[in-house]
């Protein structure tokens, strides 16, 4: 059924008196609402808005629709618009219609953003759009002077409105829900939505949507400090998005492995601690090199994780994983192995001793390091058993013979053949054996072979005798240094017990 229009539109322009060349302001800008998600058989009001409505004494607008997808209902005008008001629905015979609007009375000033019409209309289907018609003296304000405002560029004062179906809910959001910091090229789908010109996504705080972000396929890349969150999806038309689809994407930060320790060792059996620290979610796994070799764990649970080894070289954690994602590694560890050097040989020369390692030495006299005793060679001052040790690279021999020097009236005289031990090694017991005359009183104190005092033997019998029987069943395999103490006379010799 069409609607005719028989209406008098009143404007300021038809009255006597009016003069169309005092253009004396600017016309405020209408805008017609913008509204989407729309159901068929749906009303919807759209309110007509403006900006700039200052000293306003007339309007006349001209609002086109398609009839095919709204149709109009009814117009309501603001309160605050006393006076002569008029609207009509025309048939434009081409599918489309056009609402004329019409209002005249006393001068009014309204707020920015207030509302001047609400139109009412039924929404069919389809997207359209509410179009201002202005060409010449159509839409047009007037103040109360009767002067007509500026109203050109028409795209300037007459902002264009839309009413838009709903759009259909996006599916599911295919892609990964567990991302690591820095992963890139991570791709994300969703359905095509009917109706949609476009997506709107979001994706979590430290993420970026990398090359187009309006398909709906995208790819993103997470940084370093990317965070947990959610990847939204919505369709987008001409009225903006409709309903959102969501999916939750935990990100996890890279684990890391921090190598520490190492140090120089002796070829002696010691042992360096390689310390290797994680950051991340157990269990780790991580290989660890020392440049010739890889060992790998898996499982870790626990940092730190401790390496004993003797084995030298420079220890680096050449890949490492936790429970989520691939890290980073850094740190390092040297080991060192250094060799133990020889026991030294002591001679006597003149009044002399000389040892068979050219450095690194440290006499000793009675077993205690003689201070500023360190060349190859050194002249004793007082009677007592001297030995060496040789330490180089931090690593030290095993004590060196022993000599016992006397000094007296310039001589000196070896007492390292005083004694024998029989059998050496021993097992239980041993004879100990004098070279020379027999004796009657004898100690021997039994030395492990970093110095410390294990047992010693005290004999006194009633005749002198050169054989004596020590029992050595209470002491563990090994070997011993013997301090050999009989009258006026010392000698350390060794001993290897079984």
């Amino acid at each position: 059924m069409k609607r005719f229009l028989f209406f008098v539109v009143i404007t300021a322009n038809l009255l006597p008196g009016f003069s169309p060349t005092g253009k004396a302001q600017t016309a405020p800008v209408t805008t017609a609402a913008t509204i989407g998600n729309l159901l068929p058989g749906q009303q919807v009001t759209v309110p007509v808005t403006i900006t700039g409505f200052n000293n306003i004494a007339s309007i006349t607008l001209y609002l086109d629709y398609d009839y095919s997808k709204i149709h109009y209902v009814q117009c309501n005008k603001n309160p605050l618009l006393s006076g002569n008001f008029s609207v009509g629905d025309l048939d434009l015979g081409t599918g489309y219609h056009r609402i004329v609007i019409g209002w005249y009375g006393n001068s009014l000033t309204l707020p920015d953003g207030s509302w001047l019409f609400n139109y009412i209309f039924t929404y069919f289907n389809g997207n359209d759009s509410l179009v201002w018609f202005d060409i010449g003296g159509t839409c047009m304000y007037s103040d109360g002077n009767n002067n007509i405002l500026i109203d050109t560029p028409t795209v300037q004062y007459y902002v264009n409105g839309m009413l838009c179906g709903a759009l259909d809910a996006p599916g599911q959001i295919w892609g990964e829900t567990a991302v690591c910091a820095g992963q890139e090229n991570v791709v994300y789908e969703v359905a095509t939505i009917s109706g949609a010109t476009g997506y709107s996504w979001t994706v979590p705080a430290g993420a970026i949507i990398t090359g187009v972000s309006d398909t709906n396929v995208i790819s993103v890349d997470y940084s370093s400090n990317s965070a947990s969150g959610d990847i939204t999806v919505s369709g987008v038309n001409e009225c903006g998005p409709g309903p959102v689809s969501v999916l939750h994407v935990t990100s996890s930060s890279l684990p890391t492995a921090y190598v520490s320790g190492g140090e120089s060792l002796c070829d002696d059996g010691s042992t360096a601690i390689i310390i290797t620290d994680f950051t991340g979610t157990p269990p780790w796994n991580f290989k660890i090199s020392n440049g010739f070799d890889t060992t790998l764990v898996s499982n870790q649970y626990s940092t730190p994780y401790f390496i004993y080894t003797s084995d030298p070289g420079l220890y680096t954690v050449t890949s490492v994983s936790d429970a989520n994602c691939s890290g980073l590694s850094s740190g390092y560890a040297e080991v060192i192995v250094n060799p133990v050097p020889p026991a030294p040989v002591i001679t006597l020369e003149g009044i002399s001793l000389t040892s068979s390692s050219p450095s690194g030495n440290q006499w000793l006299l009675e077993q205690i390091p003689i201070p500023g005793a360190t060349g190859q060679s050194y002249t004793p001052g007082v009677t007592g058993n001297y030995s060496d040790i040789v330490t180089l690279n931090q690593c030290s021999s095993d004590i060196s013979n022993y000599l016992h020097v006397v000094i007296s009236t310039n001589t000196t005289e070896p007492m390292s053949s005083l004694f024998q031990i029989i059998p050496n090694p021993a097992k239980d017991y041993f004879l100990l054996k004098s070279s020379v005359a027999p004796i009657k009183t004898i100690k021997v104190a039994f030395f492990t072979n970093d110095g410390i005092l294990v047992k010693k033997y005290d004999a006194s019998q009633g005749s002198e005798s050169s054989v004596y029987l020590i029992d050595i069943r209470d002491l563990t395999p090994g070997l011993y240094f013997l301090a050999i103490h009989c009258e006026n006379k010392s000698v350390i010799q060794k001993l290897v017990v079984l």
